[in-house]
Order: C-alpha cells, then sequence, then structure tokens
C-alpha cells in the first residue's frame, strides 16, 4: 500500500494522501465465528480466526496480491500483476479448504485507495464500486453452489481463459449504480473432483438453459435444467433457475420478468 501511494515510509503518510488505478479485487468469507464465539473462550475465537486467515493469505502473497483489509470473518485483497494471478490465487485458496462452501468473489475495475481517519489513527482503505461488487457476489455463490464467481471484466483481462481453465456462464447480474449489466462465471476449478466432474459433464446444456432463460424462453429453459439435475442433482443453480421458470413460464405474456439472477 505504502508503494502505491508512492511512500517510502509508514512516517510519511498523512491523510488525504490518495491515489487511483484499475485493479482486480479478491474478495472471501472464510469462516462465521459469531456463531461459534458464544461458547468458546475469546482466546480459542481469535487462534481460530487468525489460523484461517494466515493459512489463506500465502497464496495471496505467492500470487502477488496485497490483503487491503481483514474482516473477523474474511479479506479482501487487490492485484496489480493482473486477473490471472488473483484467480490462480482463488483456486489455491479453495484447494486449502476442502469440503466448505465458501465462495471466493473477483470483479475488476477502478479503485481509489487513499488513508482515511484522525491524525492520530489512520488507516488505508479502498473505495470502489467493484470492491462492494466482489463483497456482495461472495455472499450470494453459496446460492448457486459456486466456489469461485468472477465477473465477464475478469473474464476478459485473461488471454486464453477457456483454454486455461474451467468454468460455465452463470447468468446476469445487474448494478443498480451505475444502471448495467454483467456476466458472471462459476470457476469450478477449485471444486470437488466430483462437482467439477458433473459441472464439465452438463456445462454446454445448462449454458443452454441460462441463454434459454435470458431470451425469456421459460418452459423450454425448465426442460432444459430438468435434464441437468437428471445428470447432476446436487447442482444448486440448476434448481435455483428450474424454481424461477417454473414461477415465470405461467405468468401472462406482457408481464415483466427480470432475467438477472441478482440485483446489487
Amino acid at each position: 500500500i505504502l508503494n502505491m501511494l508512492d511512500k517510502e515510509s509508514i512516517q510519511e503518510v498523512k491523510l488525504g494522501d490518495q491515489m487511483t488505478g484499475e485493479f482486480t479485487i479478491l474478495s472471501l468469507h472464510a469462516i462465521d465465528y459469531p456463531k461459534q464465539s458464544v461458547s468458546l473462550p475469546a482466546e480459542q475465537v481469535y487462534n481460530n480466526i487468525n489460523e484461517v486467515l494466515s493459512v489463506l493469505v500465502e497464496p495471496i502473497n505467492s500470487h502477488f496480491g496485497i490483503v487491503e483489509h481483514f474482516e473477523d470473518t474474511g479479506l479482501t485483497a487487490l492485484f496489480t500483476a493482473g486477473s490471472r494471478e488473483a484467480l490462480d490465487a482463488a483456486i489455491d485458496m479453495q484447494k486449502l479448504m476442502p469440503g466448505n462452501d465458501r465462495t471466493i468473489a473477483i470483479s475488476f475495475g477502478q479503485v481509489m485507495i487513499g488513508v482515511i481517519g484522525h491524525e492520530q489513527r489512520m488507516e488505508a482503505t479502498a473505495i470502489s464500486a467493484h470492491s462492494n461488487l466482489a463483497k456482495r457476489l461472495r455472499l450470494r455463490g453459496a446460492r448457486y453452489g459456486a466456489r469461485i464467481l468472477i465477473t465477464h471484466l475478469v473474464y476478459e483481462q485473461i488471454p486464453g481463459f477457456e483454454e486455461r481453465y474451467h468454468a460455465r456462464y452463470l447468468g446476469n447480474i445487474y448494478l443498480t449504480a451505475n444502471d448495467t449489466y454483467e456476466r458472471v462465471y462459476d470457476v469450478y476449478d477449485g471444486d470437488s473432483e466430483e462437482d467439477f466432474y458433473n459441472k464439465e459433464q452438463t456445462k454446454q446444456l445448462f449454458e443452454k438453459g441460462v441463454g434459454l432463460f435470458v431470451a425469456k424462453k421459460f418452459y423450454e429453459a425448465r426442460l432444459v435444467f430438468v435434464e441437468v439435475l437428471k445428470h447432476y442433482r446436487r447442482d444448486k443453480a440448476a434448481k435455483e433457475y428450474l424454481y424461477r421458470c417454473d414461477q415465470y413460464y405461467k405468468l401472462t405474456e406482457g408481464e415483466d420478468v427480470e432475467t438477472v439472477i441478482e440485483k446489487f
């Protein structure tokens, strides 16, 4: 952070120091410590938090990321080297957390980094619509069975994405801040072997269903997602789409229906 603010020492930092650049933002919700803390002593709670966070920081460091902010349940990191480094770090992090359904979300865009607070208590913070998007996406990923979610802007930042990674088009989201739509992708390289295999086997069928849903052909989409679930019963995203299709295809023609999966 000091380097990004063009400072050699923490003693040079003052309130209002800031810079703006385009970065890849990674956000992770790692643990649900408040649920555990009721019955655990404080020492154990903080040991658990720090143990998890310490393990997860290693992939970030090895892929040239910067931890911008620690939270009691996770962290946010910035990557200046590129979106590929962020995605590789996310895959490594998921492999360190087998058997969980936590989602890592990655977005890309303009970020402001600056120093806020008081002369006697300052800290650096990142302000960005894309940072907020990553934080919100990470909390919705479990609904769709996605362990790594990336936006289309991240997808575009990685040359030869299809040759390097395994992902499926999950759907569209709507961003109220700038009135835009963006695609999101479920990258399943960090999934269990079983989930990876099933998502890979049903990828084309699943994406066909998403395309039909976006085109408001809900009954046809419903039939496709039924087929997906015949092959892969645990597909949470297919179940979510099937539920929505069951609601929408019965509506009378002309009724306005949203085809985005989330609004932020």
